[in-house]
């Protein structure tokens, strides 16, 4: 189903759909106006996932490291011991 008719079907308001060169979404509804630029909206996604991988990668390391820091208490406890 085309937007416009979507649009037509489930609104009873007049609908004006302008098409540009843009990949721009601008939305204006009386006095107010909405913009969507999917472009910017991509790159914050994958800014946002690359941080997401970063976390995870220094949370293996802390885990490693306290993995680490373990097994030292655990050798050293057990090595007095004997």
């Amino acid at each position: 189903m085309q937007l416009l008719e979507f649009l037509n079907e489930n609104w009873n308001k007049p609908i004006k759909i302008e098409y540009h060169a843009e990949s721009r979404l601008i939305i204006k509804y009386v006095d107010q106006i909405a913009e969507f630029v999917p472009d910017e909206f991509i790159e914050q996604g994958l800014t946002r996932l690359s941080l997401t991988n970063d976390v995870t990668k220094e949370c293996r390391t802390l885990s490693q490291n306290a993995l680490q820091q373990l097994s030292d208490l655990f050798q050293k406890s057990f090595s007095a011991t004997e």
